[in-house]
């Protein structure tokens, strides 16, 4: 009808703008927070670091938003969430200012320390936990940053959390601590993490 016809013209024509600073689908889908979009869009390998004129990527965007969920999805595809953008600005940076609290978690309890720990992004960590970031959040897993940490070998992100008063033997819903991943997962940051006399090996 005409009326369609003049709604979809609308729309295009109010994408178009977006479209010529080089925004694609992906970009689209995380600045509203579709995470279900983006993770079919990932799922079809569809590369989760596109730029835009300005520089900005997918990742940067949904921080702006505060999706963190959606940044969760894109750092699971190898999305980078520590990446400069315009101003040198990264997605870490991005979500502190948009939400203004770096403890607001999404739907399935992921934090932004979560987040910069399971990177490995050791000045984003230091950086959140300047921010009162809670070192002993968890997420729906009951993992803590200090679980995330030690899966991904990250030494100094280890150190910085435990002299911050990251629980030691804190245990997740498997019942699992942060040494017994660490072992599991074969890093050596086990030397620097406390034994639990009740963790089974």
């Amino acid at each position: 009808t005409d009326r369609k016809l003049s709604l979809s013209l609308s729309l295009s024509l109010s994408l178009v703008p977006l479209m010529i600073r080089h925004y694609t689908p992906l970009h689209f889908a995380t600045l509203k927070g579709h995470t279900g979009i983006c993770r079919l869009l990932l799922g079809n390998v569809v590369i989760p670091d596109p730029r835009t004129l300005q520089g900005w990527t997918p990742m940067h965007l949904a921080a702006l938003k505060g999706h963190t969920a959606t940044l969760v999805e894109l750092e699971a595809h190898q999305g980078s969430v520590d990446l400069p953008g315009k101003g040198g600005w990264t997605p870490l940076h991005l979500l502190l200012v948009a939400k203004a609290d770096p403890n607001v978690a999404e739907d399935s309890g992921w934090t932004a320390l979560h987040l910069a720990c399971n990177g490995g992004l050791f000045p984003s960590v230091l950086q959140l936990i300047s921010n009162r970031a809670n070192v002993n959040a968890q997420n729906n897993s009951q993992a803590t940053p200090l679980h995330l940490a030690a899966q991904n070998g990250s030494v100094l992100t280890i150190k910085a959390l435990l002299m911050n008063g990251a629980e030691r033997i804190s245990k997740d819903s498997t019942g699992c601590t942060a040494l017994y991943l660490a072992r599991k997962c074969q890093k050596e940051e086990v030397n620097i993490l406390p034994r639990d006399p009740g963790q089974v090996d």
